[in-house]
């Protein structure tokens, strides 16, 4: 990705049933080094709201929408809900969009877990005539938060490599340094915050002190990795020359890297095809990481539950020893 220039990305979804799948968005783009964008992170001001929404696709790169089971509210005069308008309002300005729709199985998913309330009662055939119009276009279905993120990575390698994109400068190379300033740290702020949540959650994820104390098989697994040794090529290798580890020292220097999740798409470097056929293999051979594999030969790795508990037994046992 062109680490200079910052890919600005408007994101368009309903509110109530998409929280989190936005979060997520929001998330995977700052990871990605880029700008989410979105009206709930600004203030309408003395204008229409339709008005503000124009103005802020007008000036982003990118469109991406997230469909999920509301339709949303609908702008008097139009009839149509501002999400539709978005969408519509992104394809007339020519600007690139990605679509992510929410399954048939991970909305059956989300009713029975949180009920009715999410379910549209108002306008079910719009939600249902616009649904169809997005799938006729560029579209993916997403049944969880791991489709998002890898979708989102995918889509800003894509646009990242497009030079007819403006997208943002450093401040030392623009006419108003400091209003990117002010933007920066309104993202970082956002960031911040949602790194946070995130940490949250996997603190109440991870499984008891009692089961870390327990060593359910992890001590033998740590053998076993141990015993699998790699000679990492001269070309491969950071240091420039061929490097003797093993399996068990390569996933503790990286373990929050599989947090987080990789994409590896072709083609691919020297480097990225060594790991994944050789030590990726061995991790997903002992379901530590989980691969998810794209109709585009595009691949997912991500760390996996068994791979979340045993680093946190790893990070327990460091912590006992000091």
């Amino acid at each position: 990705m062109n680490g200079r220039r910052k890919i600005q990305v408007f994101i368009s979804s309903t509110y109530l049933d998409l929280k989190e799948e936005r979060q997520t968005a929001v998330a995977a783009i700052l990871k990605a080094g880029h700008i989410p964008a979105g009206m709930e992170l600004f203030t309408a001001g003395d204008k229409s709201q339709l008005d503000v929404i124009k103005r802020w696709i007008d000036q982003s790169d990118a469109y991406m929408l997230i469909l999920g089971t509301r339709y949303g509210s609908v702008e008097p005069d139009s009839g149509l809900g501002y999400t539709e308008i978005e969408y519509d309002y992104a394809i007339s300005k020519g600007k690139p969009l990605f679509a992510l729709v929410m399954s048939d199985e991970a909305i059956d998913k989300k009713l029975k877990s949180s009920g009715s309330e999410f379910l549209e009662k108002t306008n079910p055939e719009k939600l249902s005539a616009f649904r169809k119009r997005v799938l006729e276009k560029m579209s993916s279905f997403f049944d969880s938060a791991l489709d998002i993120r890898a979708s989102v990575y995918e889509s800003l390698i894509d646009l990242s490599d497009n030079p007819e994109l403006e997208g943002w400068v450093r401040a030392s190379a623009a006419q108003d340094s400091k209003r990117l300033s002010d933007k920066l740290a309104e993202m970082t702020h956002l960031n911040e915050k949602l790194e946070k949540e995130v940490s949250e959650l996997r603190v109440n994820a991870a499984p008891d002190s009692k089961v870390l104390e327990e060593d359910p098989g992890f001590s033998s697994l740590s053998a076993v990795l141990k015993a699998k040794s790699f000679t990492i090529p001269a070309e491969v290798a950071k240091e420039g020359a061929e490097v003797e580890t093993n399996a068990y020292n390569l996933f503790v220097i990286n373990k929050n890297i599989y947090v987080k999740g990789t994409t590896i798409s072709q083609p691919t470097s020297v480097r990225t095809s060594w790991y994944e056929q050789n030590f990726y293999a061995v991790l997903v051979t002992h379901k530590l990481l989980d691969m998810d594999r794209r109709p585009d030969g595009v691949r997912f790795y991500s760390m996996s539950d068994l791979g979340m508990s045993y680093s946190a037994w790893l990070d327990m046992n460091s912590l006992n020893k000091e």
